[in-house]
């Protein structure tokens, strides 16, 4: 009874344990409990330590039953007795045999969701069980010279890894001959390399290599004299001056049976032409052997490389050198030349054409374009004479002045050629202050080289001394010669966009001609934006620039305008402009008594003192450069506005002149309406002798400077 009772006990123990173990608890995380990365193992071998891992529950206890998945993932092993559930504590994967392939092999044990973990181990070569030799028989060699190839021998496993860091003993078996070295060592890849090997004199040639109880042998074979010389590969009949031959000539040393030859003393020179070589051989090859790059001489007709082998009558190999194609330009005749805008240079422009070796190459062809100042040319082709020189087609510069030139083009050569801008009139602007850069100022500069290519005469010179220009760029003291014209430049912000969009026009002008010396311009620097992105910057500020030399604002000064609005309707009677209005513009309706000036009749915008009685009337000659408004579809400088300042005493060149008509009235309507009204002209302060000093002054009072 006592025995049951017990047995009853144990039952109910057990019943009661399994009633309170519950579920298993969640992994949280999986572990190796052994190194991921092993010692190093011979390939095939089984890894000697055990693989261990382990599935964490949140409390840190190993959970057992959770499946797993092991994998060989490289190197192509195997795993028996492969876990697939974890056990309480440390799991074991399995035995993990390695493949046999050489280098990292790696196992990976998965248990999901959890990344994997990796074990790596780096599969060495097992012992080398074999020896590959790259060549059994060497190639033929003179006697008591080295072999020219490199022999090599490889050890490999019984798998086929190459087995590295393996000592290979060399050994002259038979020949007499010699090595550099007895023994060499295997590479990561198994291959050994033999030291230099000496052949000997005759008889058989025999090397071996040996690494434990693996070896293998060499034979070469002495080679009988050189006896021939002979030309495997020709040259062109002719080739170009100067240059290498696209395909080197190539040549063989022959024995007397007609067997070539390797390793053969050779030499390799240029024997007439004057060229070059460069990597010309010094010995032969077992195959036909290159004369190296052959570059031929300056001068034409034969040249020659000669081959000589000692003991056999030397190969003389020629070609011809001929005029190779055009390579260099140089100019004969017409550079440095400079012509008035919209114009040709006086003296034609001519160039010679070079081969590569200096010689003038007859028949090729020019081509010709116009790179700077907007020219154009009657053709753009031209041809070498005998003497290689080609003329250049008409070429008419550009009309904004500035930098002209074309450049010239012939098989690999190129030349530019410039010529300057005919002018003897002075003009430069000078900021007050940091220049603007960009645009602005390239739009400054740009219509400096405009007015230059248009007025082309000097104007007498003013020296002064001491001179205070303060009315008209404040604190600015000059002691110079002005030989023309400086213009005081202000970009500035004035009152933001729109409204007040600066000032322009002459501070000093001459006693003797009423021509102006000093000037200026400003502007509001907001406005300038707008006119960058609108497009209308450069025909503003050539507008401007002009009412500085005088359009508009010395008109009545130089006794050129009559009437004075809204008095009497306004005129420019200078004889000149109202012939090229009436001829060259078609305005004989408009211009036959005088050039109407803006009265500010018939405008729908507004026009008040920046426009009245300083401009060409809007409503006839609308589009035109000098009207009181910019056009946002161009601004033609005309004739009529270059000869009005003819007539105001600057000599011109009208052939600058953009193509301009007035418009019939029938077609007024279809032509866009101004876009912007000019900032207000305004005229001089004084006029000065030829030393600078006032003569008289006059009422102007210009708009203040805000810095």
């Amino acid at each position: 009874m006592l025995r049951r009772a017990i047995l009853a006990t144990a039952a109910f123990a057990v019943v009661s344990a399994c009633a309170d173990e519950g579920p298993p608890p969640e992994p949280v995380s999986v572990e190796a409990v052994t190194a991921t990365t092993l010692p190093s193992a011979v390939v095939g071998a089984v890894v000697g330590a055990p693989l261990q891992f382990r599935v964490l529950s949140s409390s840190g206890k190993a959970i057992r039953g959770v499946p797993v998945e092991v994998t060989v993932t490289s190197g192509g092993g195997t795993v028996a007795r492969a876990v697939t559930k974890t056990r309480s504590g440390a799991t074991s994967v399995g035995a993990w045999t390695l493949g046999t392939a050489a280098g990292p092999q790696t196992l990976s044990v998965r248990v999901r969701p959890f990344a994997p973990i990796v074990f790596t181990v780096n599969a060495t070569p097992a012992a080398a069980s074999a020896i590959q030799a790259s060549a059994l028989t060497a190639p033929r060699a003179p006697a008591n010279t080295p072999i020219p190839d490199t022999l090599r021998v490889r050890l490999i496993d019984a798998f086929g890894n190459g087995v590295p860091n393996v000592t290979v003993n060399w050994a002259v078996a038979a020949g007499g001959g010699s090595l550099s070295g007895p023994t060499s060592s295997t590479d990561v890849s198994g291959f050994a390399t033999a030291p230099a090997w000496t052949i000997g004199a005759t008889g058989a040639q025999r090397l071996t290599a040996t690494a434990g109880t693996l070896s293998a042998e060499f034979t070469a074979t002495v080679q009988s004299p050189a006896a021939s010389l002979t030309l495997e590969t020709a040259p062109p009949s002719t080739a170009f001056a100067g240059l290498a031959l696209p395909t080197p000539p190539r040549f063989v040393v022959r024995d007397a049976g007609g067997m070539t030859l390797n390793s053969i003393p050779v030499m390799v020179t240029v024997t007439a032409g004057g060229g070059a070589l460069t990597n010309a051989p010094t010995t032969s090859t077992s195959t036909p052997t290159s004369v190296g790059t052959w570059t031929l001489g300056n001068p034409l007709g034969a040249q020659t490389v000669t081959v000589s082998v000692a003991g056999i009558p030397s190969l003389v190999i020629t070609t011809s050198a001929v005029v190779g194609p055009a390579a260099l330009l140089d100019v004969v005749e017409g550079a440095g030349q400079s012509a008035l805008a919209g114009a040709s240079p006086e003296l034609p422009i001519r160039v010679r054409v070079r081969d590569i070796a200096q010689h003038a190459v007859q028949g090729t062809t020019v081509s010709w374009e116009v790179i700077a100042g907007g020219g154009g040319l009657a053709q753009v082709t031209s041809t070498t004479d005998p003497n290689g020189i080609a003329t250049m087609p008409s070429w008419t510069i550009g009309k904004l002045g500035g930098a002209q030139s074309v450049r010239a083009t012939s098989g690999s050569g190129n030349l530019n050629i410039g010529v300057s801008t005919k002018s003897d009139f002075g003009l430069e602007v000078r900021w007050a202050g940091t220049p603007p850069g960009g645009a602005v100022e390239q739009a400054f500069s740009n219509a400096v080289n405009r007015i230059r290519a248009i007025i082309v005469g000097a104007v007498s010179p003013i020296s002064v001394s001491g001179f205070s220009a303060n009315s008209c760029s404040p604190g600015v003291m000059l002691t110079e010669t002005i030989n023309g014209l400086v213009i005081f430049a202000t970009v500035e912000f004035i009152d933001g966009p729109g409204s007040v969009l600066g000032s322009a026009g002459p501070c000093f002008i001459r006693n003797t001609d009423n021509l102006t010396f000093l000037g200026r311009m400003r502007f509001d620097s907001a406005d300038l934006d707008n006119m960058v992105s609108n497009g209308t910057l450069e025909s503003v500020i050539l507008h401007e620039m002009l009412h500085v030399i005088g359009v508009g604002t010395l008109w009545a000064t130089k006794g050129l305008r009559l009437g004075l609005a809204p008095t009497t309707t306004p005129f420019f009677t200078g004889p000149l402009a109202k012939i090229a209005c009436v001829n060259e513009h078609a305005g004989a309706a408009v211009c036959g008594a005088a050039v109407p000036i803006e009265d500010c009749l018939n405008l729908t915008g507004s026009c008040g003192a920046g426009t009245i009685n300083s401009h060409w009337k809007e409503s006839v000659f609308r589009t035109e450069l000098m009207t009181g408004f910019i056009s946002q579809t161009g601004n033609p400088f005309s004739r009529m506005t270059i000869q009005s300042l003819a007539d105001m005493g600057y000599l011109v060149n009208t052939g600058a002149e953009d193509p301009y008509s007035v418009p019939a009235p029938a077609l007024m309507s279809s032509i866009p309406a101004f876009s912007i009204q000019m900032p207000e002209p305004h005229g001089p302060l004084a006029e000065v002798d030829q030393f600078g000093r006032v003569t008289r002054r006059f009422m102007t009072r210009l708009p203040p400077l805000n810095h």
